[in-house]
């Protein structure tokens, strides 16, 4: 009916920095640095609903043992639901995090809030071919430079399964998505993937 997941870091080096793809920590280091630990807890399944995919996470990141005074834990949740009917699955998921540093930024001086909700839908056309739209609106208090603007993200997408494997295309239109305006974006995504 359900799975319960708990994660975490010693110590906030343990994150990855945006862009990176290795857990990296600073824990077998000689001295201690101003990052402090991390965790995350969750739980995923269908309670029991057929059709039903829910999940709720919970983070935080204790502030940094640094001289800044201003410096906040670092909180978020996360929580969505997908029910699927038939042809047919619609998804709904909302984020929070709280004290997130803005991008370029110190957490001194631009620390604030960002919320995202993302809507979904998909398609069964047939057993193979199956289609999909998105929509992802994040709100956020600040932004570098101090200036706010809301990003968004609108994609359709084609999926196509060959058996062992599977071709999808995505086509998203990006606006604002640093947080900036006027930060825009056309992304095609294609990919194969199998199965072994």
């Amino acid at each position: 009916m359900a799975a319960v997941s708990v994660w975490y870091a010693p110590t906030g080096s343990n994150i990855p920095a945006s862009g990176a793809t290795s857990f990296v920590g600073n824990d077998d280091q000689a001295m201690e640095d101003t990052n402090e630990s991390a965790y995350e807890v969750g739980i995923t399944g269908s309670f029991g609903v057929k059709g039903l995919n829910a999940h709720a996470f919970k983070n935080k990141r204790d502030k940094a043992d640094s001289a800044v005074a201003t410096d906040n834990d670092v909180k978020g949740v996360n929580y969505g639901l997908s029910y699927n009917f038939g042809q047919v699955t619609a998804g709904y998921n909302y984020k929070k995090t709280e004290n997130q540093t803005a991008a370029g930024a110190t957490v001194a001086t631009n620390a604030g809030d960002i919320k995202q909700n993302e809507f979904g839908l998909a398609y069964a056309v047939s057993p193979l071919l199956t289609v999909a739209a998105n929509y992802t609106k994040a709100e956020g208090t600040v932004a570098a430079g101090g200036t706010k603007a809301d990003a968004t993200s609108k994609s359709i997408a084609v999926g196509y399964s060959l058996g062992p494997i599977a071709l999808t295309a995505q086509i998203a239109k990006l606006e604002d998505y640093t947080g900036v305006a006027g930060v825009d974006a056309d992304v095609i995504n294609l990919r194969a993937s199998t199965k072994f």
